[in-house]
């Protein structure tokens, strides 16, 4: 009889340590291999949980307005001619809707396989059809200037040019990037060392990496953020010298990339299953 219990104690003690790593590890919905695209439409995500719900790959990226993604690309020119098209590839919206003076916008684009017109007097892209005319209806695709859109690294943007004579129709002339990260290759200026990203937003790639680093860490967001903020989870009151050094990892991280931490927030609420998210308070202190 003792050995019996003996032996039901330990059972008991294998199935309770089965149970805490499972609610360590299993913090997600698993076998996951998606994107997320935040309710402003402003951050981006793509990410991966395994078999056994744990957050594996996760990259953040921040979208651009359809001005910036136009605007910020140097490799547009904005002067290129198309053999056999006598048409215009560029057209210049009314000042009163963008933010840059003087920028050209493309007449056509295409993202995926719909395809786009922009509209001068709405300041916008419509979807048109086959024959490059304006589509009707209350449930067409549209995509303001100021807007960002809101699609999968693997889906494709690019400037098109309608030729009614073509069997294409549309005639891909210039790829698009509508992502900071990704826009960053065109742009970046690196330091003496040539160790870290400088000139403010140059640094997004450096600190969203240093960011999901934490994520995957911490399979949670606020120990992620913590961390990032210099804040220690456990203080040793024989460390005084180490808790003085602590710092921000990223300075300014929670103003700077506030919109970044709620998309997260809100990605983990979707595919969360087990996992603490920051909890909003209200401003009368609720």
């Amino acid at each position: 009889m003792r050995r019996f219990n003996i032996g039901l104690v330990l059972l008991v003690i294998v199935l309770l340590s089965g149970c805490k790593k499972a609610e360590t590890a299993n913090n997600f919905k698993t076998r996951k291999d998606d994107y997320f695209v935040s309710e402003d439409k402003s951050v981006l995500i793509h990410y991966k949980t395994n078999e056994f719900g744990e957050l594996v790959q996760i990259d953040i990226d921040r979208l651009l307005e359809i001005e910036e993604i136009i605007y910020f690309d140097t490799t547009i020119d904005f002067d290129m001619v198309v053999e056999g098209f006598a048409g215009d590839l560029f057209m210049q919206p009314r000042s009163t809707c963008v933010d840059y003076n003087n920028i050209l916008v493309p007449i056509n684009i295409e993202v995926g396989s719909t395809r786009y017109k922009f509209d001068r007097t709405d300041c916008e892209y419509q979807e048109v059809n086959r024959y490059n005319e304006v589509k009707t209806g209350s449930y067409i695709s549209k995509f303001r200037i100021e807007d960002t859109i809101d699609v999968s690294k693997t889906t494709k943007i690019s400037i098109v040019y309608y030729d009614p004579d073509s069997f294409e129709k549309f005639i891909e002339v210039k790829s698009l990037i509508n992502s900071r990260k990704s826009m960053g290759v065109f742009g970046i200026e690196l330091n003496e060392t040539r160790e870290f990203l400088v000139d403010g937003e140059n640094n997004y790639y450096y600190d969203m990496n240093q960011f999901e680093q934490f994520l995957l860490s911490f399979q949670e967001l606020e120990g992620a953020v913590n961390a990032i903020l210099g804040v220690q989870d456990s203080v040793n009151i024989f460390d005084f010298d180490q808790l003085l050094e602590a710092s921000e990892v990223i300075e300014d991280f929670e103003e700077l990339y506030a919109q970044e931490i709620n998309a997260v927030q809100e990605l983990f609420n979707e595919v969360g299953v087990n996992v603490a998210v920051i909890e909003e308070t209200s401003s009368d202190g609720e």
